[in-house]
């Protein structure tokens, strides 16, 4: 009769991994194996009893045995008969090196210093409870020496090739590393990070910030892969392991400044920096200022980078040769941000910055890092909408210049003064007869436009709230920015070199968020460029061919000459 066998207690366990992963039913085997050397083979005898576990390392390929064997038992009773298998000494080798910390990522040496070190700050029950919280099986603890108990663990992730594996490594490691687990001790915490550095650093495990990264054991030297606790696995570029991927948040896609080593962060603001100088350039580079949304999206993120970055303290001096003030968005202040760029050196300070932290990447060993893909679509982002407009913004500055010099044309053909003619009589020696001339005549034409009445002025009103009209037709009417009244309201009394003195001296950095500094700069800004603008407006809007700002010696000055201004809600 045909030997009918029970179902197997542990026939869930469908590979090697869960094998070991049940940690007494693993030292069990082992034991029932006994000690064994490679290259080796054996017959080794167990009990009837351990039948469901030879029969689960028989279907992992791990020993060989026929069960028919057991009916030449027949001196024995069913129940308590030998089973004699058959085993390769290195195939239980292969799985016996995954708990003893053989040729994993970390060397053995340093792994028995850290589990050590975690047996010594936890109890065995806190220690169940932390691993089997971050996904690690309760079948792996048994109740024996803490730090046992931990290298076990420890050992089983380390020696894996599986990506998924080794993350769970580096996840327990950051977890026993964090401050929450000394009770908020952050120099505690601080104090045993280091330590774990110093355990680490000769093996392909590196702590950035409070994140480790591990390199993926592989056979391919070309490709290396490195994975973090996240389990995202990526690739270095030029093997260099001070490359690691500048982290980023995968929830929002934002970097994590706080998890940035200090040659991170230095390589990161020089990226950061580079982009806000390119960007503000593009802003502020023209009076044909760009309202792009996009691209002030792309600014309060850089923005946001390098505020955060220069929290560090050995960035102070790069923090301290930043303008004191920068906007908060490129759309709330657009009038004056040319003036701000350039009259008062912001954009040199930008530059200056930049040359220092360029000096200290350099002290730091040069390191680059790569970026994660999701950071490099946001910097190629800002770099293709700030060509964008500044393509666009050469177009308007070219459009502007040949409508200009059309407007200039046309003002010089009405204004140009004409040529003095004066006739005298031409002697005749001939006679006609029936000549209505009787007398002769000498015309000077200079002699009647003198005479003529005085041209009468073009009657203009300018009202703080409307803006610019004609007094006789308030129906055209130019709604000019509150800016360009206040030039007007300030050339009114003062020369455009008073203008610029006055405002260089409470404009000063330092108050450029002042309000009267930021109506100074706009001032400034049209006494350079804006007229043309103003002009051109109120030559179209008011049907006039006259400027209402002149280009005189020195500066700019309202047309008084041409135009009898009348002032509403203006100080005097």
């Amino acid at each position: 009769m045909a030997i009918s066998r029970r179902s197997n207690l542990y026939s869930h366990i469908k590979t090697t991994d869960q094998l070991i992963q049940h940690k007494e039913l693993f030292e069990k085997a082992l034991r029932i194996v006994g000690d064994v050397q490679a290259g080796h083979a054996y017959t080794v005898t167990t009990d009837e009893r351990n039948d469901d576990l030879i029969q689960i390392l028989i279907d992992l390929e791990v020993v060989v045995y026929d069960w028919e064997e057991m009916k030449k038992q027949t001196h024995r009773e069913i129940g308590n008969r030998l089973i004699e298998f058959y085993i390769e000494a290195d195939r239980i080798l292969l799985l016996k090196k995954r708990i003893l910390g053989v040729d994993g990522i970390v060397n053995l040496d340093a792994l028995e210093l850290i589990a050590k070190e975690i047996g010594s700050r936890f109890s065995l029950n806190k220690i169940i409870q932390i691993f089997t919280r971050l996904g690690v099986p309760e079948s792996m603890f048994t109740h024996t020496t803490k730090w046992v108990v931990v290298f076990y663990v420890l050992s089983y992730y380390s020696t894996s090739k599986k990506p998924e594996e080794i993350s769970m490594f580096l996840k327990i490691l950051e977890k026993v590393l964090h401050p929450l687990v000394f009770v908020g001790d952050e120099e505690k915490a601080s104090e045993v990070m280091t330590k774990y550095e110093k355990y680490l650093k000769y093996d392909d495990v590196k702590i950035v910030g409070d994140s480790i990264f591990a390199k993926v054991p592989s056979t391919e030297k070309k490709e290396q892969k490195w994975v973090g606790s996240d389990g995202i696995v990526f690739s270095l570029e030029d093997n260099l392991l001070s490359k690691i991927a500048i982290c980023v948040n995968r929830e929002s896609e934002m970097v994590d400044i706080d998890k940035l080593t200090d040659e991170q962060a230095i390589y990161f603001c020089r990226i950061v920096l580079s982009q806000l100088v390119e960007l503000l350039s593009t802003v502020c580079g023209n009076y044909i200022l760009i309202c792009d949304y996009d691209l002030n999206t792309q600014y309060i993120q850089l923005k946001m980078y390098l505020d955060e970055i220069l929290e560090r303290q050995f960035l102070q001096e790069i923090k301290e040769n930043l303008p004191e003030w920068m906007p908060d968005t490129i759309l709330g202040s657009l009038d004056d941000m040319d003036m701000w760029w350039g009259e008062f050196g912001v954009k040199n300070s930008l530059l200056t910055a930049y040359g220092l932290l360029e000096k200290l990447w350099m002290k730091f060993g040069r390191k680059e890092f790569s970026l994660d893909p999701q950071l490099v679509i946001f910097l190629d982002k800002t770099r293709d909408i700030t060509r964008r407009c500044d393509k666009l913004r050469k177009e308007r500055l070219h459009q502007f210049e040949k409508d200009a010099d059309a407007d200039r044309e046309r003002f010089n053909q009405f204004t140009k003064p004409k040529q003095e003619v004066v006739k005298h009589e031409h002697a005749h020696t001939h006679e006609f007869k029936n000549s209505a001339q009787e007398k002769p005549i000498d015309l000077n034409l200079n002699e009647v436009k003198k005479s003529s009445p005085e041209q009468a002025k073009t009657e203009l009103v300018v009202d703080k709230q409307k803006g610019i009209y004609l007094k006789n037709d308030p129906s055209k009417l130019y709604q000019a920015k509150n800016r360009r009244l206040d030039i007007i309201n300030l050339l009114k009394d003062a020369t455009s070199i008073t203008a610029v003195r006055l405002a260089r001296q409470v404009g000063y950095k330092g108050t450029v968020d002042n309000d009267l500094s930021k109506s100074i700069y706009a001032a400034i800004q049209s006494n350079k460029k804006g007229n043309i603008g103003i002009n051109t407006h109120v030559k179209n809007i008011l049907g006039t061919d006259i400027d209402l700002i002149k280009n005189g010696r020195g500066g700019y000055y309202l047309n008084t000459e041409q135009f009898d201004i009348t002032w509403i809600g203006f100080s005097t």
